[in-house]
């Protein structure tokens, strides 16, 4: 496979990563010859569409000699057949509108597969997926600027306090070389108080602005100060929104629960959430100086004292929780649910129990915590 670039002649490729760099608005096309069209279809499988920008962020790509369901496969991926040019080669054109990392991989499918109307997809070979980087078109007061020359700084709102003294932070900043800001979460903080732990994503953070009641005011300034030092001193600004760190009171949860893990939705996160719970008792303890072992209180002032505090995790809170359990369960428990499951599902494995039991006794350690068994059906 290879790339005629249709604008610019400087395109990068690290063989080692196989990843390739464009920038916004740069158009190519991508030409495969391979002795293996005289019997199979190149299909192109892109985690993006380039259309309209809207990414897919697939977490899988398509494996050789394997068959998918092509509704599932859909719900990843966006299909292109490319064409045929007048070489007798296979192409496929694209312009990159939109900035971002995008995934593209060629598989190999028989003569008669289209796509519009199949409901399985064979992938009788499978090309190395390959990594687009569209590079983004950045300006600096009216001047381009490549992604490379940039200086990144990440401030914390916090430090720099209010917006109305930003200026004189950004400006040591700039004189240290720095020309692109990273700001920490400026938004609302949930009741930790932490920046990573969000309770409205849409409104700013009031310890920034203070006195400024209405959030939309708080915007208003906000942009206001960001253009002005953008002006004054040539540099750039930037935030990323991170949905998981969203605070335990925001409304977005509150009213979608399922959004987050919890120990209902997701069994297995019990024993961590107990291991954390005794942890955060222990802190108690400490605060208080309440804890037996130690006598020190919150202060840690030596190696001897943070070996006494990992002795208590280990020997005390570790034994106790008996987190092991977790992992085990009850042979002979497991043994009658097993045999009963079979019997209703006319279902008979094994001529006798024993046989059974000696699989499992020796492949699986034994417990005394409770298994329950889903229910077994024919097929």
């Amino acid at each position: 496979m290879c790339i005629r670039d249709r604008v610019s002649t400087q395109s990068t490729w690290d063989k080692k990563e196989r990843v390739y760099t464009f920038t916004v608005g740069m158009q190519i096309t991508l030409v495969l010859r391979s002795p293996l069209m005289r019997t199979l279809r190149p299909l192109l499988l892109l985690d993006h569409n380039f259309s309209n920008g809207q990414a897919k962020s697939i977490t899988t790509t398509l494996e050789q000699g394997k068959t998918y369901n092509i509704l599932e496969v859909k719900e990843e991926f966006t299909f292109d057949r490319g064409y045929i040019g007048s070489g007798g080669e296979w192409e496929w054109d694209v312009k990159f509108l939109h900035a971002g990392r995008f995934l593209v991989q060629i598989v190999w499918t028989k003569m008669d597969f289209d796509p519009t109307d199949a409901t399985r997809l064979e992938v009788v070979r499978a090309g190395r997926p390959e990594i687009f980087v569209v590079e983004p078109t950045l300006l600096i007061n009216g001047k381009e600027i490549l992604p490379n020359a940039l200086s990144k700084q990440t401030l914390l709102p916090r430090c720099m306090g209010p917006v109305s003294r930003w200026s004189d932070v950004i400006a040591q900043s700039v004189k240290a070389g720095y020309n692109c800001f990273h700001l920490a979460p400026i938004q609302y903080p949930g009741f930790s108080g932490s920046l990573y732990s969000i309770k409205d994503q849409l409104c700013l953070n009031p310890q920034l602005f203070p006195g400024v009641a209405d959030p939309a005011e708080r915007f208003q300034i906000l942009k206001r100060v960001i253009t002005d030092l953008k002006q004054k001193y040539g540099v750039l600004f930037f935030i990323d929104m991170v949905l998981n760190h969203t605070s335990v009171d925001s409304e977005w949860v509150r009213a979608n629960p399922s959004v987050c893990y919890t120990t209902e939705n997701t069994p297995s996160l019990r024993s961590a959430y107990k291991l954390d719970r005794a942890l955060v008792e222990l802190n108690l303890r400490l605060l208080k100086n309440a804890e037996p072992d130690y006598k020190k209180g919150p202060l840690i002032e030596n190696v001897d004292d943070v070996n006494q505090i990992v002795w208590i995790i280990r020997e005390k809170i570790l034994t106790s929780l008996r987190l092991e359990e977790y992992f085990l369960f009850n042979v002979e428990e497991v043994l009658s649910k097993l045999r009963v499951a079979f019997e209703g599902a006319g279902l008979s494995f094994f001529e006798e129990d024993s046989q059974l039991e000696r699989v499992l006794k020796d492949h699986v350690p034994v417990s005394y915590t409770h298994l329950t068994l889903p229910t077994i059906y024919s097929v």
